[in-house]
């Protein structure tokens, strides 16, 4: 069984200020298989989805919804890193 694509991974990717090559050496997932995820050319099979999830601190559920779900709005998003408490 492979997961439906991975909608929100390129979000989750981007506010943990990731490249994908550091997404891929935290989640031991190819880079190759991340780009390709990330573009809808591919589904993935659940524990690989779970290696991304883990490494980007989310939920697998988060990865695979509809990203207007579980995204803010854009004028409220700024990556985690520069937010002040």
């Amino acid at each position: 069984m492979r997961l439906p694509l991975l909608r929100s991974l390129r979000y989750y990717r981007e506010r943990a200020l990731l490249s994908q090559a550091k997404l891929a050496a935290r989640s031991g997932v190819s880079k190759s298989t991340i780009m390709r995820a990330e573009a809808g050319d591919i589904n993935v099979f659940p524990p690989t989805g779970q290696k991304l999830a883990d490494a980007l601190g989310v939920t697998l559920e988060q990865l695979v919804e509809r990203p207007e779900r579980n995204h803010p709005e854009p004028a409220d998003w700024r990556p985690l890193a520069t937010r002040v408490a």
